[in-house]
């Protein structure tokens, strides 16, 4: 990844963008490059948010795109794309990786298809994990989504950098693919697109 320009940087202690509550409605795709500042390994003991919008009272409209600790199942230091289709019903794929290196950029895109369901890709590559969430695309929902923590429960912190951030209502991916780079492309497809050049801002 050939950084261009700014970059937004995460502490991993309370650092965070509030994206508001309409950016992920509709949504069938989040694409972005991250870059942690420590290694994220099998033994991570607390997820770390690269996006999220919690729903605390109605799950419908929840999603999130962390790192598992090791106390999730066995997923530890895996990257994990989740959504909820309702109060009872949460739909997760993982990277197959759970070992990530401190100042190396990743792309990930992690995406509702119509027919395949939740897929999730690193540096372009479809991941084996499938899950059969056949939902339309993220609910709209009155709760914020944030980078890099776990939603309006302002916990979770990433340590990192984020870039080249997007958000699209069409599934972008379904097999591989060479990622974006530098710069994403504002399309009739997307619903917000950051590319965080801004020097005092997002």
């Amino acid at each position: 990844y050939a950084q261009n320009g700014n970059v937004m940087q995460f502490d991993g202690v309370n650092n965070y963008v509030d994206l508001g509550n309409a950016v992920a409605n509709g949504t069938r795709t989040i694409e972005f490059w991250f870059r942690p500042l420590v290694d994220i390994t099998p033994d991570l003991a607390e997820a770390k948010t690269l996006i999220a919008r919690d729903a605390t009272t109605s799950n419908i409209d929840e999603f999130n795109i962390c790192f598992s600790p090791y106390t999730w199942s066995g997923f530890g230091g895996r990257l994990r794309f989740t959504c909820t289709y309702n109060a009872n019903q949460s739909y997760s794929v993982y990277s197959d990786s759970s070992s990530w290196n401190h100042n190396q950029w990743y792309h990930v895109a992690a995406v509702i298809h119509p027919s395949q369901g939740l897929l999730l890709f690193i540096n372009g590559i479809k991941q084996s994990s499938l899950s059969p969430l056949f939902i339309t695309s993220i609910a709209p929902s009155t709760h914020i989504t944030t980078i890099g923590c776990w939603g309006d429960s302002y916990n979770r912190f990433y340590n990192g950098w984020i870039d080249e951030l997007r958000f699209s209502d069409i599934a972008r991916y379904d097999s591989d693919f060479t990622p974006p780079c530098p710069e994403f492309d504002l399309d009739n497809n997307t619903l917000g697109l950051y590319h965080f050049n801004e020097k005092n801002g997002t």
